[in-house]
């Protein structure tokens, strides 16, 4: 369990980008309409270092 804590305070896990109100972001830091990922596997949403979203 310490491993996966540790990981993720280290920033060596991804995590992915969100408005404060809880919508996506792409990686222009553009908000995602949810429209446009109902349904969909692949989308735009951002991934981040677990460090950035902490920080």
């Amino acid at each position: 369990m310490y491993i996966v804590i540790d990981a993720v305070k280290e920033g060596r896990s991804r995590i992915i980008k969100m408005y404060e109100k809880g919508n996506f972001l792409d990686c222009d830091g553009n908000n995602i309409p949810n429209e446009h990922l109902k349904g969909k596997r692949e989308n735009d949403k951002w991934l981040v270092g677990s460090d950035q979203v902490l920080n």
